[in-house]
């Protein structure tokens, strides 16, 4: 007979979760922010109630413990912790995947499945009939495909990176739906990031100068050439309205009355003749210019004045989203890091310095770019400034709404918050966060460095940096594609080939011996004695039609079949994923020319892969590998 009963319990906030040692998984209850609260303890006992006991936790039966499921536990929630520190999860997002983790196990629990976390073969087949189970509840109407689909996705991410499965849906009729996806982030486009970094960079660098040299108001502030700006210059006042850019200067006259006596486009307050036509009276004029002349004194004679103080903080924000861009760092990570004026910088790697500083029992240690070392001891300044006589032993902190409050760590809704400071200055500025920051560091890195040293600097593990932040962005990769589509010789039916073409293992080459790249630093350099470098040369050619198709699916079939002989499956990614995108693009270029182009490539793929009717000179290559013993039969 099963009976429930409550059990002991502790709260573990998941920030703290990846640092501690976790005895008892059982007892612990995941705190995720607010009343945001997962019982992720309950999990290790067999048999459980399904209902909570109040906010907190479910009642269990204290015999089903298992402590197989224990160890399995602790696993889970050190993932979930190394989520928000390394890859930039929200903690809502992460509540999300503790959520459709636990129905997923609540259902294994109930349906035979008990053990579907203690091998790679076990977590398969209850991936598998999960999945069915879900398609079953949407075709009863009991849940709509979105939601299926997000805790499939959830479910699929978190078991594919705990147990290192890369192959977990293979085989399986997944649901689709519509959802944003979990699995990767997206870098911005390059012209997108480009116009936040240079619109942060301008204000960081031009009012940091403003307020530590103590300049005078009104300030000609430099800014890049997209605001359509007079001389690429904006004036800067001393009062809330602190800048007027182009697209605003209509705007001015719904404005206080007091900041009509403003010129923000000459850099200097109003003569009584020029808007005496904007007040309701000479009197209103007269007192809204002698108001901005004794804001502007207050201004230039106060070296911490409040206007002043908001630029520095302006200034800060600015040059901490350059620090997200440059570090790849998240935002819990980079809002807690310590600091003490204490430090050094080292040479770490060649291009990067690493930053190291301890305040405390706490220690903190990152690397940046050398060329960004300089605006790194510039802020350094700029945070002394605003520092002023306090101490704080955080690297980046708000002191409120009146920059002279006690110092705190930076809100969670920074980066949003000043998207719409950005915005105002220039209307086209796109929404940006850590996330976006991280994944164009991560692509930035991927194509200059290895997975090895990009997982490295971001602190990450290479395999979550390959699914997670190499996506690339949609732009740029339709870009790419769009130069290949230029180099790549479709032959349709009737069409001739260039003289002097030689059949090749994938399909067919115009100039044999004269190599040539589609593109600058190819993933493949172009090679005619292997088949893989034909993809990315300008000499490759093949016919639409049934012999040159079946070619390019009997080569990704034996890359596959040789995927167990690289070290690692990130290693075989970085070599063949790019070969294998491309295989896959130009087969679906097939499949587009109408239904019967499309029936072909699908049969020829099913003859292939199920039945191995390769091409001739992939057959023979395949029987002379399971010959040799690198591949069973």
């Amino acid at each position: 007979m099963t009976l429930f009963r409550e059990r002991e319990t502790y709260r573990l906030d998941i920030s703290d979760a990846r640092s501690s040692t976790i005895l008892h998984p059982e007892k612990v209850i995941l705190h995720f922010g607010a009343r945001n609260n997962q019982d992720i303890g309950a999990l290790c006992y067999l048999q459980r109630s399904a209902k909570r006991t109040g906010r907190l936790h479910r009642p269990v039966d204290l015999r089903s413990l298992n402590k197989q499921r224990c160890r399995i536990i602790a696993d889970v929630i050190k993932y979930l912790a190394e989520r928000l520190e390394h890859s930039g999860t929200s903690r809502s997002t992460l509540s999300e995947l503790a959520t459709s983790f636990i129905a997923f196990i609540d259902w294994c629990d109930i349906s035979d499945h008990q053990n579907v976390l203690d091998s790679n073969q076990n977590a398969k087949a209850g991936f598998r009939e999960y999945v069915w189970y879900l398609q079953e509840r949407i075709r009863r109407g009991e849940i709509k495909p979105t939601y299926a689909y997000g805790l499939q996705q959830a479910v699929l991410q978190v078991i594919s990176d705990l147990l290192n499965i890369v192959d977990l849906e293979e085989g399986i009729n997944l649901v689709i739906g519509y959802r944003n996806n979990l699995d990767s982030t997206n870098p911005q486009d390059n012209a997108d990031s480009g116009r936040v970094l240079a619109l942060c960079d301008a204000l960081f660098e031009g009012l940091s100068e403003f307020v530590l040299n103590n300049l005078p108001y009104p300030f000609s502030l430099k800014v890049p050439a997209t605001l359509n700006c007079n001389n690429n210059q904006l004036w800067v006042m001393p009062i809330h309205v602190w800048c007027m850019p182009p697209h605003l200067r209509s705007q001015q006259a719904k404005n206080a009355p007091r900041n009509l006596a403003w010129d923000y486009q000459n850099g200097c307050i109003q003569t009584f003749d020029n808007i005496i036509h904007r007040y309701s009276s000479k009197y209103a004029a007269e007192n809204g210019i002698n108001h901005a002349h004794k804001t502007l004194a207050d201004a230039n004679s106060n070296t911490h004045h409040y206007s002043r103080l908001s630029r520095a903080t302006t200034a800060s924000s600015s040059f901490f989203q350059l620090f997200l861009a440059n570090t790849g760092m998240n935002l819990e990570s980079a809002t807690t890091l310590v600091w003490h004026s204490d430090y050094e910088i080292v040479q770490s790697r060649q291009g990067f310095r690493q930053i190291k500083a301890r305040a405390g029992y706490k220690s903190t240690s990152f690397e940046i770019q050398t060329k960004f070392v300089k605006k790194f001891k510039k802020y350094l300044k700029l945070r002394s400034y605003l520092l002023r006589d306090d101490t704080c032993d955080l690297l980046f902190f708000s002191r409120g709404r009146t920059f002279i409050g006690k110092p705190t760590r930076l809100p969670d809704s920074l980066t949003t918050n000043f998207s719409r400071v950005l915005r105002n200055i220039d209307p086209l500025i796109p929404n940006f966060g850590a996330r976006q920051w991280r994944a164009n560091k991560s692509d930035w890195l991927l194509r200059n460095h290895d997975p090895g040293t990009t997982a490295t600097l971001l602190q990450n593990k290479e395999q979550t940096v390959l699914k997670h932040y190499s996506a690339g962005s949609e732009s740029r990769a339709t870009e790419e594609m769009g130069k290949y589509f230029e180099h790549l010789s479709l032959l349709r039916n009737g069409e001739c080939e260039p003289s002097g073409t030689i059949d090749s293992a994938i399909g067919k080459c115009s100039r044999f011996g004269e190599a040539e790249a589609t593109e600058v630093d190819p993933p493949v350099p172009p090679n005619c004695y292997q088949p893989e470098g034909c993809l990315f040369c300008k000499r490759y050619l093949l016919h639409a039609d049934e012999i040159d198709a079946r070619k390019l699916v009997s080569f990704r079939y034996c890359i596959s079949q040789t995927a167990h002989l690289s070290a690692c499956s990130d290693h075989f990614e970085s070599i063949f994923g790019p070969v294998k995108y491309r295989i896959n693009v130009i087969l679906d270029l097939i499949k587009n020319s109408g239904k019967k182009e499309a029936d072909m490539i699908n049969r020829i793929i099913s003859e292939v892969e199920e039945d191995e009717l390769l091409s001739p000179y992939w057959a023979d290559k395949l029987c002379m590998l399971i010959e040799l013993g690198v591949i069973n039969e």
